[in-house]
C-alpha cells in the first residue's frame, strides 16, 4: 500500500470513527436494552476497505515457428520379365455348316376383285387389272360400279348409280417411257329432296327428275428412265377432258404440265 493510500486511509478512519462513535452511541443505548431483553443476542459490523486489483504485465516469448522442408529421394527400381513359353496343343473340331435357306418367292397377282351387295338393293363391282414384263411395257385397267334402286320412303323416286371404266399403257423405250390413259365416268341421281304429297298440283315424270353427268379424260406423257442419278431428268404430261350432262351442259379442259430437272 502506497504513502498515499494510508493518507487517505488515515483521513476515512478519523472520520469514518466520529460518526460511528455518534451512530453507535443511541445503537449502544438500543443494545444495552436489547441485551436486558434478550442476552443472548450478539451483533457485529465489520468495515472492509477499498481494494484496487491489478494484473502483472505478461512475458512474450520471442520465437518463430518454422517449417522444416522434407525431400523424398525416390528409389531406383528395375523390373525384368520373365519369358516362359508353354507348348499347348489345339485341336480344332469340326463344325457342322449352316444351311442359308431362301424365303420363298412371293405371289404377286395381277387381279384385283371386291364384289358387294347392300341394303336398298346397292350392288357393289371393283376390278382392277395390271400385267406387263419388266422394261418393256405395263398394261392397267380398272372397272368401278356402285348403285341403290330402291326408293326413300315417302320421298320421290331416288335411285343412284355411279361408274367408271379406264384404261392405261406404258412402254420402256431405252432412257424414255411413254404413256396414255384415258377413261370414262357416268354419274346418274334424281332429285328427291320433297314429298310428292306436299306438292300434290305437281305431278313431274321420272325422267324430267333425272340427272346424268358424264366425264372423259385422256392422257398422254413422256418421262426418263435414267440409271444413274447424274442424268438429266424430265416428264411431260399432257391431259384432257369433256364433261357435259343430260341438260347439255358441258366443259373442256386442257393441262400441260412438265418437269426438267439436272442434279
Amino acid at each position: 500500500m502506497s504513502i498515499s493510500q494510508n493518507k487517505y486511509l488515515t483521513r476515512f478512519s478519523g472520520t469514518f470513527a466520529a460518526c460511528t462513535f455518534m451512530m453507535l452511541f443511541p445503537m449502544t443505548f438500543h443494545a444495552q436494552q436489547s441485551q436486558i431483553l434478550d442476552r443472548d443476542h450478539n451483533e457485529q459490523v465489520t468495515i472492509i476497505g477499498t481494494y484496487d486489483p491489478s494484473i502483472n504485465q505478461a512475458f512474450k516469448i520471442n520465437t518463430r515457428p518454422q517449417l522444416n522442408s522434407i525431400s523424398l529421394d525416390k528409389p531406383d527400381f528395375t523390373f525384368s520379365s520373365l519369358e516362359i513359353k508353354q507348348q499347348t496343343k489345339i485341336e480344332p473340331k469340326e463344325i457342322k455348316p449352316a444351311s442359308i435357306r431362301t424365303g420363298r418367292k412371293t405371289t404377286i397377282y395381277n387381279n384385283f376383285l371386291k364384289v358387294g351387295f347392300g341394303s336398298q338393293l346397292s350392288p357393289l363391282l371393283d376390278f382392277f387389272h395390271s400385267s406387263g414384263k419388266k422394261n418393256d411395257y405395263r398394261l392397267n385397267f380398272n372397272l368401278n360400279h356402285y348403285s341403290s334402286f330402291q326408293d326413300i320412303p315417302d320421298y320421290s323416286p331416288s335411285p343412284f348409280s355411279n361408274s367408271l371404266i379406264g384404261i392405261g399403257y406404258e412402254k420402256y423405250a431405252g432412257k424414255a417411257i411413254f404413256n396414255i390413259e384415258g377413261s370414262y365416268g357416268l354419274d346418274m341421281c334424281r332429285y328427291y329432296g320433297f314429298k310428292p304429297e306436299d306438292y300434290p298440283e305437281f305431278k313431274p315424270d321420272d325422267d324430267d327428275l333425272k340427272q346424268t353427268f358424264n366425264l372423259i379424260k385422256l392422257n398422254l406423257g413422256i418421262r426418263s428412265n435414267n440409271k444413274k442419278e447424274e442424268d438429266f431428268e424430265y416428264a411431260v404430261n399432257l391431259e384432257t377432258y369433256y364433261f357435259f350432262d343430260r341438260w347439255k351442259k358441258n366443259e373442256t379442259d386442257i393441262d400441260l404440265d412438265f418437269d426438267f430437272a439436272k442434279p
